[in-house]
């Protein structure tokens, strides 16, 4: 891959990564809410 290809490819990674960050960011809050609400019912 020679670097012109990259600069343009490099828009695509960005929103490709901050896509999959928020979706981690949303697991994460999820699975965090779902252990306090276990901790709560016990």
């Amino acid at each position: 891959m020679s670097p012109y290809q990259l600069i343009q490819f490099y828009p695509h990674i960005k929103t490709i990564t901050s896509a999959l960050a928020r979706r981690f960011s949303i697991c994460m809050s999820l699975t965090i809410r779902s252990i306090n609400i276990i901790d709560i019912t016990k």
